[in-house]
């Protein structure tokens, strides 16, 4: 041994303790070691792999109970299309078979409101040749004589008759694309007066029919701000929230009311026109104003029946995915 090493051997009491032991010694004592570096590296490696499996874990979770609270909303809104349904059968058939009675449709709202609980109002508006210009302005009438009777459910549930739908309403979305379409349809978001107050809704209508003929339109109105209450109270894995956009792009359920009929605006919006449009889900990720990232999925709300998509969108916090469970 040189001069230069052996201080070190006399400083480092394994490698004289290794330099004692025999070949075989020597060859047992290396395997070991090696055994034990390949045992801390596959601990290691485990380890990264458990790691992303559970942000995978999380990651799918996140992303099936997103496609529950789509498949939820779908539920109720299909709930609530098939008393639409009914109600503009049933209205139909007075048309059809025992002749137009305006008292009679009228009772039928009141009825058919009576039965879904969730629902504000309850409509009817027939085509200008059922106009009564002598009745102008009685309950059902409006002021052109137009048959356009209005029955909304109040705070309390009361359901009160509201002035029958002005002139102007022949032109709206909700009455005009449903009697030129000639099926069920989920109107564009708009606001209208109830008991003197200007409410944000949208409404389910169906075709009224006098025979193979489409002479009129009824409908359901629902709430946005209803709508929005009852998802605010949803917290997806505990921290998450829950949004709707119509088939417009414009939030209908958001917690900040100041956005319900406004654009989306976030970022990556041609993914959600893609959820709109093709019923394709899309998970991206999202980062707020105030810094926090978000996991966002966005997934499509279809009703039976009816063409109009909505999109159902979930953010949960990156961090609530990522935290090992």
């Amino acid at each position: 041994m040189s001069d230069l090493a052996q201080p070190f051997a006399s400083s480092n009491p394994l490698r004289a303790r290794f330099d004692q032991l025999s070949v075989a010694g020597k060859l047992i004592a290396l395997c070991a070691a090696a055994i034990s570096l390949l045992l801390a590296i596959g601990f290691t490696i485990v380890t990264l792999q458990a790691s992303s499996v559970v942000g995978r874990g999380s990651s799918e979770t996140a992303e099936v109970t997103a496609e529950r609270y789509a498949s939820d909303i779908a539920t109720d809104v299909n709930g609530i299309v098939g008393a639409s349904h009914a109600m503009a059968r049933s209205i139909s058939t007075d048309l059809t078979a025992t002749g137009f009675a305006p008292d009679r449709t009228v009772s039928q709202l009141r009825g058919f409101l009576a039965s879904a609980p969730t629902v504000l109002g309850a409509w009817s508006i027939l085509e200008p040749e059922y106009n009564r210009p002598e009745l102008a302005g009685t309950t059902a009438y409006n002021v052109a004589g137009g048959f356009a009777p209005y029955v909304t459910r109040d705070k309390s549930g009361k359901i009160n008759q509201q002035d029958a739908s002005p002139p102007e309403d022949w032109q709206k979305d909700y009455y005009a694309q449903g009697l030129k379409r000639g099926a069920g349809r989920l109107s564009l978001p708009y606001s209208y007066p109830v008991d003197g107050k200007q409410v944000l809704m949208f409404s389910i209508t169906f075709p009224l029919r006098r025979g193979d003929q489409v002479v009129g339109v009824s409908g359901f109105d629902i709430s946005l701000d209803d709508l929005s209450a009852g998802l605010m109270k949803q917290k997806p894995l505990g921290s998450g929230r829950v949004r709707l956009i119509a088939q417009d792009g414009n939030w209908i359920a958001h917690e900040n009311a100041d956005m319900l009929m406004k654009p989306y605006d976030e970022g990556q919006k041609e993914l959600i026109d893609a959820v709109i449009k093709t019923g394709t889900p899309q998970r991206f990720a999202h980062v707020a104003a105030d810094g926090t990232q978000w996991a966002r999925f966005a997934v499509p709300v279809t009703v039976s029946g009816i063409a109009d998509r909505w999109a159902v969108v979930v953010d949960i916090p990156q961090a609530a995915i990522t935290a090992p469970t």
